[in-house]
């Protein structure tokens, strides 16, 4: 097996591991804080060992980053196909708790006047909106936010991005390094 592969399974097997551990016992947000460093550093180890392998293949910059971009964006194809089954498959209640939370959240701002007129005072587009139809507006928001399909496509657009990013810095770094010594 590919050491590229094998780093993708560790990477991918820790991730599952960290849920596991945090399940029932994090909050939502320290759960995905921790997600997203832990990915993020398995995303900086494996562009910068395939930006390093990709050295002898070419001495063009493009040619090296595709070379090695192409591995960093297989991490997050898989990875992003990981979130799906775990968010949809293995704790699919997880998103519906949540979101529901920001529901409850909202429906206190909404039914608090106080709340409800700082809220309007920092949103002044919202001025000559009743307490109901800002509800009604933002309920509407945070299920577009939590449907399955905003959320894993906006989770693929910043990894994609971030696999891109980082891969590129370091097939740079690396070109500074060890190419021109």
């Amino acid at each position: 097996m590919d050491k590229s592969w094998l780093l993708l399974l560790v990477a991918l097997a820790s991730w599952i591991t960290l849920k596991i551990i945090g399940l029932g016992t994090w909050t939502w947000e320290a759960s995905n804080q921790y997600g997203i460093l832990l990915n993020l550093g398995w995303l900086t180890v494996i562009s910068a060992m395939e930006a390093y392998n990709a050295i002898d293949q070419d001495s063009s910059f493009i040619t090296r980053w595709k070379i090695s971009a192409r591995k960093a964006l297989r991490y997050a194809v898989f990875l992003i196909l990981t979130l799906g089954l775990w968010y949809y498959g293995v704790v699919p209640d997880a998103i519906e708790q949540r979101k529901e939370q920001q529901l409850e959240l909202l429906a206190s701002m909404t039914n608090d006047p106080v709340a409800f007129a700082q809220f309007i005072a920092s949103n002044p587009a919202l001025a000559d909106r009743t307490s109901e139809e800002v509800y009604t507006q933002q309920a509407e928001n945070l299920n577009v936010f939590f449907s399955p399909v905003f959320y894993l496509g906006t989770v693929a657009m910043a990894w994609v991005f971030a696999s891109l990013i980082i891969t590129a810095i370091f097939t740079w770094v690396w070109e500074r390094v060890w190419i021109s010594t």
